[in-house]
């Protein structure tokens, strides 16, 4: 296993990652930087071009997930997906 799928396995793992079809949507260099979210060292510009102005999809998708709002709330993943994109 490389580096790259063992960060994959802890960052599952820390934030309780219920939904794959959800973290297979974000990239992983986001899924790292997302560990340092509620730090006010948190690079909002770094995310910004990482996301290629996309940080808020990103963003919002880690968050749902997170906090297993899109099994609490029957969300269809792939319906939020496309919802946030267009927002």
């Amino acid at each position: 296993m490389d580096d790259g799928q063992h960060d994959q396995i802890i960052i599952k793992k820390k934030i309780n990652v219920r939904n794959d079809k959800i973290l297979a949507i974000i990239p992983e260099k986001i899924m790292t930087m997302f560990e340092g979210l509620d730090e006010l060292s948190f690079d909002c510009w770094e995310m910004q071009k990482l996301t290629k102005g996309q940080e808020l999809k990103y963003l919002m998708l880690y968050l749902f997930e997170s906090n297993n709002l899109i099994t609490e709330l029957n969300i269809n993943p792939t319906h939020f997906s496309n919802f946030i994109t267009k927002v």
